[in-house]
């Protein structure tokens, strides 16, 4: 289900689907806000027009020191500390993006995320991608054995409608397993090619 449903959102050949069980909760986290990521990427350089521009700002708070005009040297010595507080930042708080400019068409390609924990909204995007296929199907004229199906998909929705979201999801995704199995069959592709022009 996992190879047809990436295939079926427009994800090139050569899909593999790798599916981990956490068999301790100390391996697993409640939240993805938990997980903190860090990239390895070199630190940005220290910026030389901030830096020019904190010691401008802590001259001229000097030489305004020196002729007591305090308020304006006060007011120079914290645009100083912003200047220098701000490089300081970009040094060590953000890094650089070594793969911004490359062109790759991965690095940061259209990845969606969807939540796998068994709801509603999930079972309703499968329930869609079923009515996708459908449509395909009836516009191709694919032999499709729709009343067995429907008798499944009526069930599920049967099971979601009771608020059972874990079997309702179970037993869709077992209907679109078959779904695409009948689609591969008429069509004569191989099982690793669901590509489905929806």
């Amino acid at each position: 289900i996992f190879v047809d449903l990436s295939n079926l959102r427009g994800g090139p050949d050569n899909i593999t689907a790798i599916v981990i069980e956490a068999t301790d909760n100390r391996l697993a986290t409640p939240s993805q806000g938990t997980i903190a990521v860090r990239k390895n990427g070199k630190r940005k350089p220290f910026s030389t027009a901030l830096g020019v521009v904190t010691a401008v700002c802590f001259l001229a708070a000097a030489i305004l020191f020196l002729l007591q005009l305090l308020p304006l040297a006060l007011v120079t010595s914290v645009l100083g500390i912003i200047a220098i507080t701000t490089a300081l930042i970009q040094v060590y708080w953000t890094e650089a993006d070594e793969n911004a400019h490359t062109g790759s068409r991965y690095g940061h390609g259209p990845h969606r995320q969807f939540q796998a924990k068994p709801s509603q909204s999930l079972f309703e995007h499968l329930a869609g991608t079923m009515k996708s296929l459908r449509e395909a199907s009836e516009e191709r004229r694919w032999k499709i054995d729709w009343p067995k199906l429907d008798q499944q998909f009526a069930l599920a929705r049967s099971k979601a409608d009771h608020s059972d979201y874990l079997e309702a999801v179970r037993i869709q995704s077992l209907l679109l397993i078959e779904l695409m199995r009948q689609i591969r069959k008429q069509r004569g592709d191989s099982p690793g090619d669901s590509s489905v022009d929806l």
